[in-house]
C-alpha cells in the first residue's frame, strides 16, 4: 500500500530494459505493415516455453498475460512482467466480457465465473499470437466475439497457424489446448512442418 490517504494499492516490480509489446504493436498498427509471421512466431515460441515452464516448474499461472505485459527486450527476447496480476484480478469476480473490456485479460468460457488459471494463460497466449499476426492489438468489440473471423483473416496463407490459434484461444472446446505444454509442442510441429526454422 502506498502511504497516501486512500491506502491506494500498487504492483511494484522490478524495471525492464525494452519496449512492452502493446506500444510495439501500436506503433505497427500506425507506421508499418504487421510483422512477417517467421518474427511473429520466434515471439509466440519464446512466449509459449516461458509459460509452459511457469506451469510445470512453479505449478503456476500467470492469469492475465496480454501484450501489455510482455516486453521485448533489446536482444530480442521475451520477457513477463506483472505476473501477481492475475490472482489479484481474479478476486474482482467480473463476468468474462468485463475483464476483456475493462481490463484487457481474455479469459476462456467457463461454467460459473472465470479462472485466470492455466487455461487461461493458453487462452491467452492465443489473443497475443493472433495480436502480433494482425499487427495490433484486439479492440474491445473483438473479443471474444469475432475470433474465428479473425484467426481466418490473419492465417489465410497458413493454415497450420491458423489451426494451432483456434486451439490456443479456446474457439473450440474438444480440440483445446489443455495446458502450455501442449500449446508449445503442437507449435514446436507447426513451425518444423512449415519451415521457420
Amino acid at each position: 500500500r502506498l502511504s497516501d490517504e486512500r491506502g491506494t494499492v500498487a504492483l511494484m516490480s522490478d524495471g525492464v530494459k525494452g519496449f512492452r509489446l502493446s506500444e510495439i504493436l501500436t506503433d505497427t498498427e500506425r507506421l508499418a505493415p504487421p510483422p512477417d509471421v517467421g518474427a511473429t512466431l520466434y515471439v509466440v515460441h519464446q512466449l509459449t516455453a516461458a509459460i509452459a515452464v511457469l506451469h510445470d516448474q512453479a505449478r503456476v499461472a500467470h492469469g492475465a498475460l496480454g501484450p501489455e505485459r510482455i516486453f521485448i527486450t533489446p536482444l530480442a527476447r521475451v520477457c513477463i512482467v506483472e505476473h501477481a496480476m492475475g490472482a489479484a484480478v481474479e478476486q474482482l469476480k467480473y463476468s468474462r466480457e468485463r475483464y476483456w473490456k475493462e481490463l484487457r485479460v481474455a479469459l476462456p468460457e467457463s461454467a460459473g465465473l472465470p479462472r485466470a488459471d492455466e487455461r487461461a494463460d493458453v487462452t491467452q497466449l492465443g489473443v497475443v499470437a493472433l495480436s502480433l499476426l494482425l499487427g495490433r492489438l484486439l479492440k474491445a468489440d473483438e473479443y471474444p466475439s469475432q475470433l474465428a473471423s479473425l484467426v481466418a483473416s490473419a492465417t489465410g496463407s497458413t493454415p497450420s497457424i491458423g489451426d494451432w490459434l483456434k486451439r490456443a484461444l479456446q474457439i473450440d472446446p474438444r480440440g483445446s489446448f489443455r495446458t502450455a505444454s501442449e500449446a508449445q509442442s503442437a507449435l514446436e510441429q507447426v513451425i518444423r512442418a512449415d519451415g521457420f526454422i
